[in-house]
C-alpha cells in the first residue's frame, strides 16, 4: 500500500525493519516537478531524496543517480552556456582581435591552426570562434574591469574554478565518474559558482 518510511541497511541488526523504521522528515522530500538542478543543489545536504507524485511518495534517489545520462547532460549543458558567453562578452569587449594581448604566442599560434584547418573546409568563422576555455578563461581572468563585473574576486580563485570546471566538463565528455577528483559536495558547490557566474555574464 502506502509508503511511510524507509530503513538504513546499515541500521539493521537482530529483529524486524519495523525496529529500525525511518519517518519521512521534510528535508528527506522532494516534489516530482522540482527542476534537476535545484535537487542537484539540495544533495549537498543528504544523501537520498523520496520523490513526491501527487499525495504519494513513489521513487527514491541517492547520490549514485547524479551519475546518470540526464544529470550529466544538464551539468554538460551549463558548462557549455559559459563558454558560449564567454565568447560573448569577449568578442564585444574587445575590439578586433585586441584579446590576444593576454594570450601567450604559444595559444595564440594553436589557435591560428585551428582557424585555418576550419577555414580549409569552409566554414564561415572568425579567428576568435577557435578559442578553447582555457583561453577565454586567460583573457577573461587577466582584464580586470571583466573580472569585476563578472565577480571574480581574483585571478588565482577564478584560475582554481576554470580548472576544477575544466576536469568537470572533460568528465562528462569523456564519460568518466564524476566523483573522482572532489566529493559530491564539492561538484555540487562548483556548479552553483557555474550559476552565479552564468547569472553575471547575462547582466553584461
Amino acid at each position: 500500500g502506502w509508503v511511510i518510511g524507509y530503513v538504513l541497511r546499515d541500521d539493521l541488526r537482530e529483529g524486524t525493519c519495523k525496529e529500525y523504521f525511518r519517518s519521512f522528515s521534510p528535508s528527506d522530500l522532494v516534489s516530482d516537478s522540482t527542476p534537476l538542478l535545484q535537487t542537484l543543489f539540495i544533495f549537498k545536504d543528504t544523501d537520498r531524496l523520496f520523490i513526491i507524485e501527487g499525495n504519494r511518495i513513489t521513487k527514491v534517489v541517492t547520490l549514485a543517480d547524479l551519475q546518470k545520462p540526464p544529470i550529466r547532460m544538464l551539468l554538460f549543458g551549463v558548462i557549455s552556456l559559459v563558454e558560449m558567453h564567454l565568447y560573448r562578452i569577449i568578442r564585444e569587449y574587445f575590439a578586433g582581435e585586441g584579446w590576444k594581448c593576454h594570450l601567450s604566442a604559444k595559444r595564440i599560434q594553436q589557435t591560428e591552426e585551428l582557424f585555418f584547418q576550419r577555414k580549409a573546409r569552409n566554414e564561415a568563422i572568425e579567428l576568435s570562434d577557435c578559442l578553447q576555455l582555457c583561453d577565454k578563461r586567460d583573457i577573461v581572468l587577466n582584464e580586470q574591469s571583466l573580472r569585476e563585473l563578472l565577480g571574480i574576486e581574483s585571478k588565482s580563485k577564478g584560475k582554481d574554478f576554470f580548472k576544477k570546471l575544466e576536469i568537470l566538463r572533460n568528465n562528462l565528455a569523456h564519460s568518466q565518474d564524476l566523483n573522482t577528483q572532489n566529493s559530491w559536495n564539492e561538484m555540487i558547490t562548483l556548479i552553483e559558482q557555474t550559476e552565479t557566474l552564468l547569472e553575471a555574464c547575462e547582466k553584461i
